[in-house]
């Protein structure tokens, strides 16, 4: 159907298949209403031009941007949170890709009183745009200084890494290796200074090379394990930034010769954060929910006046039994 000012919410139903009742709950933020059915069903209305008399009274529009081509699937969790939040205060959220234009001109098109920003790292050329910004925008786990119009929401991956350590120790480990995202991001800084506040606590000299940066995937996980067994590092727990490098990380010590976890405990950062999700390892837990509520809640506190904030968000160690201590004679292949 072509974009027009009479569309109805009838069309939207015959478009999915369902009920006249359902569209209407979904396009007004009823928490039965799976996020991605939400989202698709927004999306289509808002491309044939149906405007719902809820709509009307709308308070504001704001948008939501990726930047780059990573995306952890926790994003999507903390995407839908914010959702569901900027519904509930009347605000209208659109998914949104920058393609050729600036952030500026992304404000005017779609007429944008915000911007939720996820995934923006230091060495993107968007870091600029939004240093200079002038427009209300809240970053996940990243930040701009000196910026009144900038918030940022943040996971407290610095004590989360920390604790992890502290588990691993209590365990009986004092060899622990550290497996990072090369990214230029804050979150890649603050995770390595949780893992070297972690050793300091514990009286456990800082080695620079039982610590690793790579691509944030399979490869990075496995050319980790890759350089740490070639140059003979010895080490008897790892922390990995996430699922995908711990995975990699594993598949190649169990190449090698090394179970998991009885001759290397992990834990790593959980890219879904579910409780009743399965996982392979000892999971830091992101609350995804709370962040994506509090990112909506700087972004309307800016929107409406306030200056910037920067809320941070607590994180769980999940899985516990999935690690174990140390062995007490450890045999290793070429050591």
């Amino acid at each position: 159907m072509k974009k027009s000012d009479k569309a109805t919410i009838t069309d939207v139903a015959e478009h999915f298949g369902c009920s006249i009742t359902t569209i209407s709950r979904a396009i007004n933020g009823a928490p039965d209403i799976n996020a991605e059915t939400r989202r698709k069903i927004l999306e289509y209305a808002e491309e044939i031009g149906f405007v719902s008399r809820r709509a009307t009274s709308l308070k504001g529009r704001v948008g939501v941007i990726v930047d780059g081509e990573e995306r952890p699937p926790f994003y999507r969790e903390i995407i839908a949170s914010f959702r569901e939040a900027a519904t509930k205060q009347r605000f209208s959220v659109s998914e949104l890709t920058l393609g050729s234009l600036s952030l500026s001109a992304v404000y005017e098109k779609r007429k944008l009183q915000g911007l939720f920003l996820l995934g923006l790292k230091y060495n993107s050329p968007l870091y600029l745009q939004v240093k200079a910004l002038s427009r209300p925008a809240v970053l996940l786990n990243s930040g701009v200084s000196d910026n009144r119009f900038v918030s940022c929401v943040k996971s407290n991956d610095v004590l989360a890494i920390s604790d992890a350590v502290d588990y691993l120790v209590s365990l009986g480990h004092t060899h622990i290796a550290f497996v990072g995202n090369k990214d230029e991001a804050l979150l890649s800084a603050e995770q390595l200074a949780g893992y070297t506040f972690g050793l300091e606590k514990n009286c456990i000299p800082y080695r620079y090379d039982l610590t690793y940066s790579d691509e944030n995937s399979v490869r990075g996980g496995r050319a980790a394990a890759e350089s740490f067994m070639m140059y003979r590092r010895y080490f008897t727990a790892a922390i990995c930034v996430s699922e995908q490098m711990a995975l990699g990380f594993a598949d190649q010590l169990n190449q090698m010769g090394l179970r998991i976890p009885e001759d290397c405990s992990i834990i790593t950062c959980a890219d879904v954060t579910a409780e009743d999700e399965p996982r392979l390892f000892t999971s830091i837990l992101r609350n995804c929910t709370e962040l994506g509520k509090r990112a909506f809640d700087a972004l309307r506190l800016t929107i409406v006046g306030f200056g910037s904030v920067e809320p941070t968000i607590s994180c769980k160690l999940a899985d516990l039994e999935k690690t174990c201590a140390p062995k007490p004679t450890p045999r290793r292949p070429g050591f």
